[in-house]
């Protein structure tokens, strides 16, 4: 069986507080948390975003797709 460590590491905090009922890592961890949370979820909002804008693209325009995601368009798109 393949377990993925990295989600089972964020989900014994989460599992920490639903059954203790409070958190029991300090105020300073508690900080940290809220921080890499606020984060992560913003960095997979905004994946979403340029994977949708990408598909756009290629959907409204499939004839120049290729030539609008080559070289430096494509950095820029990936940057927005």
């Amino acid at each position: 069986m393949n377990v993925n460590w990295d989600w089972a590491d964020d989900r014994r905090y989460i599992l920490a507080v639903q059954v203790l009922r409070y958190w029991p890592f300090g105020a300073m961890w508690c900080r940290i948390w809220l921080a890499i949370d606020v984060w992560l979820c913003t960095a997979s909002i905004f994946n979403l975003c340029a994977i949708s804008l990408d598909r756009y693209i290629a959907i409204s325009r499939p004839v120049k797709y290729p030539a609008v995601m080559s070289g430096s368009t494509r950095t820029r798109t990936s940057a927005v």
